[in-house]
């Protein structure tokens, strides 16, 4: 579609306002049944086409409402592609669909923390962590880089946000750190450092001083 690439390439000229116009031109048609039974792409429903471009206008449009720093808006655009990526987790339980839904939960913790809303950031990354566990054991217990991300963002959040998060955060930090050592792979130090540094940050994250 013509428009989702227009969009997108507003949202790179920083142009976010004309990109969501064009986003809801894209959302307005995928809404016409008349527009989405002519949607086509080899060994693919009409409906699984539309879903696909749905999956990416929900994107854009998180981005372009983040720009305008408009983050309840982004956060319910996120949620609508956590939930058509749990839709189609429903139908195949594929990897690569498991981590994208990991990081669409990051994004959503950390849309809570913008939004200064403790709880809600605490139980996107309580969700997030469980997804990149399940991810963790498929992979006989190595972790990747996006999980180990998922994992430093929940440090952050616990430091600046002053609140514990996830309970089980040291833990997890240590386990971390255990893994890392024992892999010694130089593309890792960097995240092998900076749990180092949030571990005793994070056991007691309310007696961290704030910034001034």
């Amino acid at each position: 579609m013509v428009r989702l690439s227009r969009a997108a390439a507003a949202i790179g000229a920083k142009r976010p306002s004309r990109a969501l116009a064009d986003l809801d031109y894209v959302d307005a048609r995928l809404g016409d049944e008349r527009t989405v039974a002519m949607l086509k792409w080899p060994h693919a429903t009409a409906e699984h086409v539309a879903r696909a471009y749905r999956l990416i206008t929900s994107g854009l449009r998180a981005s372009a409402n983040r720009e305008l720093a408009r983050f309840d808006s982004e956060a319910q655009a996120i949620d609508a592609r956590r939930a058509i990526l749990e839709e189609r987790l429903r139908e195949t339980e594929r990897p690569e669909l498991e981590r994208e839904e990991m990081l669409a939960l990051a994004q959503l913790a950390l849309n809570a923390s913008q939004r200064h809303d403790t709880r809600a950031a605490g139980d996107w990354l309580g969700r997030a962590l469980a997804r990149a566990d399940q991810l963790r054991a498929r992979a006989n217990g190595v972790s990747d880089k996006e999980q180990l991300d998922v994992l430093r963002l929940a440090a952050e959040l616990t430091v600046s946000m002053r609140a514990t998060l996830v309970a089980d955060l040291p833990r997890r930090l240590a386990a971390a750190s255990a893994e890392l050592s024992s892999r010694r792979e130089p593309s890792l130090l960097s995240y092998e450092r900076w749990f180092e540094i949030y571990a005793p940050l994070v056991s007691s994250p309310s007696a961290v001083p704030q910034a001034r």
